[in-house]
């Protein structure tokens, strides 16, 4: 049985690096899968996702959980933001 998450309030400690991966992993599936539709070999697809999946997950690492945060509500990819942040 799981227990209710009750981590609310002051000095809650919310992890907007966490939330931004689980929103973007899923995308970056999903937009490598149409990028490569025509590759016939699975495996350069998944050496694709892999690759994508890396660069966003050390992106999202160097990021602050204040820079997560607004990432993730503009819709951004982390690496998009990394590049364009100065």
């Amino acid at each position: 049985m799981t227990t209710p998450n009750t981590n609310y309030g002051i000095g809650s400690v919310h992890d907007h690096k966490k939330e931004l991966l689980e929103e973007l992993l899923p995308r970056i599936v999903r937009e490598a899968r149409m990028d490569m539709a025509k590759e016939p070999s699975q495996e350069a697809v998944d050496r694709e996702i892999a690759y994508r999946k890396g660069l966003e997950t050390s992106a999202v690492a160097k990021m602050s959980q204040d820079e997560a945060l607004v990432t993730r509500k503009t819709g951004l990819k982390a690496t998009e933001y990394m590049a364009n942040k100065d």
